[in-house]
């Protein structure tokens, strides 16, 4: 009897044992991949949208950086930039005077394009990816 008890007090805790080390092998993994990075979008954005009223075009450069918080959301990222780039370009070429140089209205927009492009990698890679959009120039030619 206590030689039954003895193995069965071994054998739960060589399980609690592999269990534990399985599940640190897990955190490890998610460790190793978590890594916070900036993409830039090249070459820079440079397109024409409405002057308003006047009917006249005007030009925007914008350079843009994506921020993802693993290795394996840059390489998704990486791999669905002529998408992304596609966004970025319909959406900004649709604005006009107002929304280009008024400041809450830039950050509006920018927030917009971000939703936009995790739409994007949700419906490509079922989960968003993308943490942050960053607009690192924004030039308007008025």
């Amino acid at each position: 009897m206590i030689h039954a008890f003895r193995q069965s007090a071994l054998l739960i805790l060589a399980t609690l044992l592999v269990l534990s080390w399985t599940a640190r092998a897990e955190e490890d993994a998610a460790a190793s991949d978590a890594q916070v990075q900036y993409l830039d979008m090249y070459p820079s954005f440079v397109l024409n949208f409405s002057g308003g009223t006047g009917g006249k075009l005007r030009y925007l450069k914008a350079d843009v950086s994506l921020r993802v918080d693993t290795k394996s959301g840059a390489a998704s990222v990486e791999k669905h930039m002529p998408a992304l780039r596609n966004e970025a370009v319909l959406l900004l070429s649709q604005q006009n005077d107002d929304t280009m140089m008024d400041n809450a209205k830039r950050e509006a927009l920018r927030l917009e394009l971000l939703k936009k492009m995790q739409d994007l990698m949700t419906a490509e890679e079922n989960a968003p990816i993308l943490v942050d959009l960053l607009f690192t120039n924004f030039v308007v030619q008025r």
